[in-house]
């Protein structure tokens, strides 16, 4: 361990924060091994901040990747679970001030990717039939797969969706040989959902899972995210429901809903 704290210091007290392309370091084994690195943090960062990488041109992702290797080196062995800091990071950087989406983007990426490494649930359609024969109180749902909410200020979804409809259509193996040709984005729309959003000023409630092999995410209403949040924290059924109040409707199609996309897997016994 003191050796590799030795090694990491050795390759950042030596190198310019300004320059993601040269790097000079008075060892030349150094040198290519901090290549190495941060050639390889950089692909890393693309690949798990994929909508961030198809927002910005290469060169302004190199250097923002640079920069936060530089900040946060890594610590980790697996460089998926490496990055966690850059929403934020994001957020304190004046260069990316016209775009202030990202950072929300940018933790939606990286809750959709752990997302897709959270452990598997099965689906047990047959448990449902639990809450017509038992006491819901004395039940509780099952959540999918890394089943989570967020607030977001600005129209993620939408945004989310330009992005990758309109760019991510190539096959590249390696995420970073997108060229900027590919990224045919309609970034007028975007800062135009954007502004407006911003004059709006009102903050949204998202709730991500896992369906199947696949991460996903979409808005809900107050209910729905106060009932979400009570399943998460192990409440009851009936204090799940409860926040339908009398509305049985409402009720019923929230249930029919997140069972059919299988945000609730399973029912079990409190």
């Amino acid at each position: 361990m003191l050796y590799q704290q030795r090694l990491i210091e050795a390759l950042f007290n030596t190198q310019s924060a300004n320059n993601s392309d040269s790097i000079a370091h008075p060892h030349p084994a150094l040198s290519v091994y901090n290549n190495n690195y941060i050639e390889s943090g950089i692909r890393a960062l693309g690949i798990s901040y994929r909508t961030i990488f198809a927002l910005l041109n290469e060169s302004d992702f190199r250097k923002l990747a640079y920069a936060y290797l530089n900040e946060y080196p890594k610590t980790s062995f697996d460089w998926a679970d490496y990055g966690e800091h850059l929403s934020e990071f994001i957020f304190d950087i004046d260069a990316l001030a016209q775009m202030p989406f990202l950072p929300e983007l940018a933790e939606i990426d990286w809750r959709l990717m752990h997302i897709e490494r959270a452990r598997d649930k099965a689906f047990n359609a047959a448990t449902f039939s639990l809450l017509q024969t038992h006491n819901t109180e004395h039940l509780q749902f099952i959540s999918a797969p890394g089943l989570q909410t967020m607030d977001v200020l600005f129209p993620v979804q939408e945004i989310y969706q330009l992005v990758h409809d309109e760019s991510l259509h190539n096959k590249a193996e390696n995420v970073l040989e997108t060229t900027q040709a590919d990224k045919k984005l309609p970034i007028n729309k975007i800062n135009s959902l954007a502004n407006a959003a911003i004059q709006l000023g009102e903050y949204k409630s998202i709730v991500l899972w896992r369906e199947e092999y696949k991460a996903l995410f979409e808005y809900t209403d107050e209910n729905s995210d106060k009932a979400f949040e009570s399943m998460l924290n192990n409440s009851s059924i009936a204090n799940v429901l409860i926040h339908f109040g009398e509305d049985q409707n409402a009720m019923t199609n929230w249930l029919q809903q997140h069972i059919q996309t299988k945000k609730i897997v399973a029912v079990v016994d409190k």
